[in-house]
């Protein structure tokens, strides 16, 4: 017969404070985000795509009352 270990991992009493893990989930998500590269360029290349879009293709269909909306 083989035996069988049961290992028990000691959890902490509480959980973290919401601010705390809020920090550690957005530096895990950031670092994930600048070390690959595809989401790095793809998320700097979309922002410039709807700039442009939002500027020059419907920047004379919205109207903004007596300005312009680019300005």
């Amino acid at each position: 017969m083989s035996q069988t270990t049961v290992i028990h991992v000691a959890r902490p009493s509480r959980p973290p404070a919401a601010p705390v893990g809020v920090l550690q989930i957005a530096r895990r998500v950031l670092r994930k985000y600048f070390r690959t590269r595809g989401l790095f360029v793809m998320g700097i290349v979309q922002s410039a795509l709807f700039l442009f879009f939002f500027r020059f293709v419907l920047g004379g269909a919205l109207h903004a009352g007596t300005t312009r909306y680019v300005d």
